[in-house]
């Protein structure tokens, strides 16, 4: 059964982005961590923009994940989600804080508060 993703997809301002722990153009769709283990194909993590197909938008930015010896489907699940945490927060971080920086609506960098 398909995820029906079209409303999230067309009421989004600009776009929806996805992080996928794939390394796209390969391995699309569900356990994509998998495969690399199973046929060697190549392995990371990507952003990229989403479509109504499965995982065929786009891409914005994508990290290999190198293979070891020692990993089994857990061990390197754990480690694609390092590497996509790593991979969105130096991707967007920038823009955030510019976006803040230049917004005078927005708490700003220097002003932010926490309760």
């Amino acid at each position: 059964m398909e995820d029906d993703h079209s409303e999230p997809i067309s009421s989004a301002r600009l776009f929806s982005a996805n992080l996928h722990r794939g390394f796209l153009p390969f391995n699309r769709g569900r356990q994509p961590h998998r495969w690399p283990l199973i046929d060697g194909s190549p392995c990371g993590v990507t952003l990229h923009v989403m479509e109504t197909g499965e995982e065929t938008g786009p891409v914005i930015c994508h990290t290999r994940v190198e293979v070891r010896a020692t990993d089994d489907a857990a061990t390197l699940y754990r480690r694609l989600d390092d590497a996509a945490v790593g991979m969105f927060v130096a991707q967007t971080r920038p823009g955030i804080v510019a976006a803040a920086a230049n917004d005078p609506s927005s708490n700003g960098p220097s002003r932010a508060t926490h309760g």
